[in-house]
């Protein structure tokens, strides 16, 4: 399955919900890992995957989505941002990769696992 979002762009444009703010916090937060964070070389997710993963929370705030919880954000090895929810026998993480691209897991306990590609765009 594909999913497409669309984007805006953080410092030119208000963050259009306060639900946003915590996430994309957490996000730019992510630029100041040091080079080899995890111990195994990792640099610090790119300027993509940053972008990349501001655009997910945006896209959730557009998609009128904003009454879910807050998600976790991580850094993910190689340099990419993964966002995760999860709320009683539900999961979601997105995972943004340094290329920009983004792949989803989904899980509902007593249900096989969804996986897939989402389309950001500009």
């Amino acid at each position: 399955m594909t999913l497409a979002l669309g984007s805006s762009t953080i410092g030119a444009t208000p963050v259009a919900s306060l639900w946003a703010l915590e996430p994309i916090q957490a996000v730019l937060r992510l630029r100041q890992l040091p080079e080899g964070w995890d111990r195994a070389g990792s640099p610090p997710p790119g300027n993509l995957a940053i972008q990349g993963a501001i655009e997910v929370v945006d896209a959730v705030v557009e998609l009128g989505l904003d009454d879910i919880p807050v998600p976790q954000i991580f850094p993910v090895p190689g340099g990419g941002v993964q966002i995760e929810w999860g709320e009683g026998d539900r999961e979601l993480e997105i995972e943004v990769l340094p290329s920009g691209r983004a792949e989803y897991v989904k899980g509902i306990q007593g249900q096989p696992t969804e996986e897939g590609d989402i389309l950001v765009w500009n």
